[in-house]
């Protein structure tokens, strides 16, 4: 009998099916061409993340059956569909999220994919920095007629650089070549000539890569001499007057002593 190869399978699934209820049973399962090995949909990207936040590293596969994902550090299995640790959690899309990230996860994570038909792999570094955060905060005192010094000092990462924003009663000041205030490069705030109308509320906010980070202080103005030592909480303007305004501020430097107002 001169059969091609169709008729030939078709035969065969009849014999199969034959044996197969002959012994009670209703279905079979016959391996076909349908099987794929593990194919990458997107592979894992480096990643960097601020310590305390949250770190995803994404890792999606393609195959039939559906592959097994298993992330691992070196040797150590981080998640996988029958490992958990804490911190470390397997995502649906076979993703790896971390919460919250420490600065010791940082390191080569790989992403393992496989079932029946094969298996591969693919890593990503995952960077840490370390969390900008003000330890030096600004403060509350500052002694009238001298040069105060509001500071703002940071501990941060060495990779990513800072930026300062100090406001005055919540609006940002933008000192200028004439005003009585300067921004250091540490961030310290100085004000040249304090008076009482210096006071209000101080703020020194940092911007950065690795984090922000804001504190407020609420300085008091005090006369040098003890016997005056009083704190001076109303506007107490000088005799004469030299007005510096910027963003809507406006600063009032006295006039040295010994002088008269014209």
């Amino acid at each position: 009998m001169n059969l091609d190869w169709l008729e030939l399978f078709e035969a065969y699934l009849a014999i199969v099916s034959r044996d197969v209820l002959e012994q009670g049973s209703t279905s079979f399962f016959c391996e076909g061409p349908n099987d794929i090995a593990p194919v990458f949909t997107q592979q894992p990207a480096d990643t960097t993340v601020t310590d305390g936040m949250t770190a995803i590293l994404r890792c999606e596969v393609s195959g039939s059956p559906k592959p097994a994902i298993t992330w691992k550090r070196e040797n150590h299995i981080l998640a996988s569909g029958s490992v958990r640790i804490p911190r470390f959690m397997l995502l649906e899309s076979g993703g790896l999220q971390i919460v919250p990230v420490f600065t010791q996860d940082a390191g080569n994570c790989t992403c393992y994919a496989a079932n029946t038909e094969g298996s591969l792999n693919a890593s990503a570094t995952l960077t840490m920095w370390n969390r900008t955060s003000i330890i030096h905060p600004p403060e509350d005192h500052v002694i009238k007629g001298t040069t105060a010094t509001l500071h703002c000092g940071a501990t941060h990462d060495r990779r990513v650089s800072l930026c300062y924003v100090w406001r005055k009663d919540n609006v940002a000041l933008t000192p200028s070549s004439i005003s009585r205030i300067v921004v250091e490069k540490d961030g310290s705030l100085l004000i040249s000539q304090t008076w009482s109308g210096d006071i209000g509320d101080y703020t020194c906010e940092i911007v950065s890569e690795g984090g922000n980070d804001s504190r407020m202080a609420q300085p008091e103005v005090t006369y040098q001499d003890a016997a005056c030592s009083s704190s001076l909480r109303t506007a107490d303007p000088p005799s004469s007057t030299d007005y510096a305004a910027e963003d809507e501020h406006i600063f009032v430097a006295p006039s040295p002593p010994g002088t008269e107002a014209p």
